[in-house]
């Protein structure tokens, strides 16, 4: 499966002005009594409207993107949602067009999930390609990531009806399947360790 631009590696977090908030770090116990430490992380990706007259310069309007991320020494699991906030102007305008009666105009704010997939320092399929080398979500930046678009859809609506913690729990189903380990967010405790930052802008 090809990955879809969208669901690669972002930086946006770290560089460019995105924010980025990395809220909670867990300590996962299996049922061997062995730990690790994996980070939930959530990051906000800054909207923008980069319209321009000449088409090769044209690359469109955007709103906030919303990175959910479980990611440990193995690699990470993403679930990324277009949220629909757009910049002042842009939603000034689309709601002026909704108002004169353009019945498409109101599409522009429909939030979305867009994919579940994983980042993986190594291949995890024949032939699968390395889509970066400075991947923020594995240890040496060396990355090989799959997604699904179907999933990213199919988990939003679960996420509207059930709340985050259903996230947490497919991002981990995805983990322990994609990295053949078996941690469970049954064992999970919130870890007080102050090399962990609450928040990072």
């Amino acid at each position: 499966m090809t990955p879809p631009t969208w669901g690669r590696c972002s930086r946006g977090g770290r560089e460019g002005g995105g924010l980025r908030a990395q809220y909670l770090s867990i300590t996962i116990t299996t049922s061997q009594g062995e730990k690790a430490m994996l980070k939930k992380i959530i990051e906000f990706e800054p909207a923008y409207d980069k319209r321009h007259a000449d088409p090769a310069k044209n690359y469109g309007i955007h709103g906030v993107s919303v990175r959910f991320v479980l990611m440990g020494d193995e690699g990470a699991t993403q679930f990324l949602l277009f949220s629909g906030w757009m910049l002042q102007n842009v939603h000034e305008e689309f709601y002026a067009r909704m108002r004169d009666g353009d019945a498409h105009a109101g599409h522009v704010w429909a939030p979305m999930g867009v994919d579940v997939g994983y980042h993986s320092p190594k291949p995890l399929y024949e032939d699968q390609l390395e889509i970066a080398d400075d991947c923020p979500y594995v240890q040496d930046g060396h990355c090989y990531y799959d997604g699904t678009s179907t999933g990213g859809d199919d988990l939003f609506w679960r996420f509207v009806a059930e709340g985050v913690g259903v996230v947490w729990a497919e991002l981990l189903d995805w983990y322990n399947d994609r990295f053949g380990t078996a941690y469970t967010l049954a064992d999970a405790v919130a870890s007080d360790s102050p090399t962990v930052p609450t928040a990072e802008v």
